[in-house]
């Protein structure tokens, strides 16, 4: 049972957009968009958070470890996935503060309020949020390792171009070379105008599996002060 009277708060950095967390000199990806934590360094099969010790798989996807130190700007160490994350209840992220605080329920007092779920089975879960885009109710999958939110081609139609995009996801094959649409996306009781890359055919194949029709990121949100609550199913973000 994890010790929820020790919460610590942990360096929180920002580097070509994605969210890091420091642990123990250790530097992490929070990844929500993966169901499963893993270290892509040789030296580590743990990871301890708040006093309580947790398993790390050893890089299951395979990633280069170079070119995504390349991509984001940093040595990274290994990536904290939904299944270490459902296990704590949660995390909280403050840009104020530049810190990360793994816990379930953080409140912040005007916050947006917004519903999701875990979604999955088999010990591979997701984590699910309700948007509306370019007038649509969809389906998307909330992913905090993802430095750019994406958008089924079909819902794509309803948003203005936006230019070009280039990514880099291990999971959808390495780089990434599409375009992007502006288009207003409602999250909760705000509507913000969000710049989306339009998905691939072999991100579009995969995610629809899942019925996703979006990948939401945290970059495009705007907030300060940031919390995914899976003990309570849901993010709160102001």
């Amino acid at each position: 049972m994890e010790n929820t009277n020790r919460i610590k708060k942990y360096e929180y950095l920002i580097s070509n957009g994605h969210h890091l967390v420091k642990i123990d000199n250790k530097v992490f990806v929070v990844d929500t968009g993966s169901p499963i934590s893993f270290s892509i360094a040789e030296d580590f099969k743990f990871v301890v958070i708040n006093d309580n010790t947790y398993e790390m798989k050893n890089n299951i996807v395979r990633i280069n470890k170079n070119e995504l130190n390349e991509f984001t700007g940093v040595n990274i160490d290994g990536f904290i996935g939904s299944d270490i994350l459902s296990k704590i209840g949660g995390i909280g992220f403050n840009k104020i503060e530049k810190s990360i605080i793994f816990a379930s329920r953080i409140d912040f007092h005007n916050g947006v309020r917004v519903p999701i779920k875990l979604f999955g089975a088999l010990g591979m879960n997701y984590i699910d949020i309700k948007l509306i885009a370019g007038g649509n109710n969809i389906s998307a999958l909330l992913d905090t390792g993802a430095c750019m939110s994406y958008i089924d081609p079909e819902i794509a139609e309803f948003g203005k171009p936006d230019g070009n995009a280039e990514d880099y996801s291990p999971t959808f094959g390495g780089w990434i070379k599409t375009t992007k649409v502006k288009l207003p996306v409602i999250i909760g009781s705000q509507t913000q105008d969000i710049s989306m890359a339009i998905m691939t055919r072999t991100i579009q194949t995969q995610l629809s599996m899942f019925g996703y029709k979006a990948v939401l990121g945290v970059n495009e949100i705007h907030w300060e002060k940031l919390s995914i609550d899976l003990r309570n199913n849901e993010l709160v973000y102001e």
